[in-house]
């Protein structure tokens, strides 16, 4: 079975080439990455691994492909990967974001190429990585796991977290929603989870029951701040984003108007949680301890570079960004608000 990798990354270098490391590691056939923003010293360091293809992007290249303005991220997400799923270079093609890591991978890889002809996709459910609220971070990776809570364990969680439950959304405070391997050759929409077919009717799936998808949403506090501040700012529907959690976190930081403060205490309540928290979790099988370290990959991969996997380093590296004028800036603001609009009248007409 050839199975590959695409994503449309904004991320410093060391998470990328962990990224990469790792699905080359574990037998990725090839790994398509869009540079949300350039990087021209990222895509040198990745140019010699045959395996990896890399594509930058600006303002200027969505301009010259008929986009007046830059689509939204996740649009552009949406047309990256469907432009590599239309390739059909490889038999199943992962969509996954820079910052998720597949584990169990030997297991998930075999079920995946077991599947009957009939099923489109295998869906991969997350784990979400917490730290430990009395710990300063250290590393990048370290730290626990946590499940996705079931419609019918919400409540169980109320007295876990507190006031800080409305920054969740079943019990994550990033997408809770499936990733997927989807079949290849077919007429199928890929998107950021799973398929559409074309002709209207539901894609065939199946999912792998237990969580297998390590994401490290927020490398660090700065980076999980600096990635809502960017999104405010790309993203032109943040008032309306369909999950109340995370629309919750943008609002917040969006209020905070730039006081530390208040936004490490969002950080504090939604990316970390203290040792009675992580006992409650774990008696109720929702906090996982999940070894994941992607060095020796990242050494065999990249023989002979250094790279820094503390938090200090990371934070000190620029986050990359799309460079937006201030005409497009503003068009977005308007954009987001008249779909905010839209979204308000629709909901009252329809009630």
């Amino acid at each position: 079975m050839r199975w590959g990798v695409v994503s449309t990354v904004c991320e410093p270098a060391p998470l990328v080439m962990a990224f990469v490391a790792h699905y080359l590691e574990l037998g990725a056939s090839r790994i398509d990455l869009f540079l949300d923003a350039p990087d021209p010293a990222l895509a040198a360091l990745l140019a010699p691994l045959e395996r990896v293809h890399v594509i930058q992007q600006t303002a200027r290249n969505w301009r010259q492909a008929g986009h007046a303005l830059p689509p939204s991220p996740p649009q552009r997400q949406r047309i990256n990967a469907r432009r590599v799923y239309e390739a059909g270079r490889v038999d199943w093609l992962l969509h996954v974001d820079a910052d998720e890591f597949l584990t169990d991978a030997a297991q998930v890889l075999r079920n995946v190429a077991a599947m009957p002809d009939e099923v489109d996709y295998v869906g991969l459910w997350p784990l979400e990585r917490v730290r430990d609220r009395n710990r300063p971070e250290s590393t990048l990776f370290e730290g626990a796991f946590r499940r996705l809570v079931t419609a019918e364990r919400q409540a169980q969680i109320a007295p876990v977290y507190g006031d800080a439950l409305r920054f969740l959304d079943w019990g994550l405070s990033s997408n809770g929603r499936i990733k997927a391997f989807v079949r290849c050759g077919r007429a199928l929409d890929i998107d950021l989870h799973e398929p559409a077919r074309r002709d209207g009717g539901a894609a065939v799936g199946r999912l792998i029951e237990a969580p297998v998808l390590l994401h490290f949403d927020g490398m660090t506090e700065a980076n999980y701040t600096g990635k809502l501040v960017r999104k405010i700012a790309q993203n032109a529907g943040w008032r309306a984003f369909p999950a109340p959690g995370r629309r919750a976190q943008l609002a917040e930081v969006a209020a905070a108007r730039g006081d530390p403060a208040r936004i490490s205490a969002l950080y504090r309540s939604v990316k970390t949680v203290d040792p009675e928290q992580a006992v409650a979790l774990e008696v109720k099988e929702l906090l996982m301890r999940v070894p994941f370290d992607p060095r020796a990959a990242v050494a065999k991969t990249f023989p002979g570079i250094t790279v820094d996997f503390g938090c200090a380093g990371f934070d000190a590296t620029p986050m990359p960004q799309m460079h937006l004028n201030a005409a497009t800036r503003i068009a977005n603001d308007l954009r987001g608000r008249l779909f905010q609009l839209r979204r308000h009248l629709g909901r009252r007409l329809g009630g």
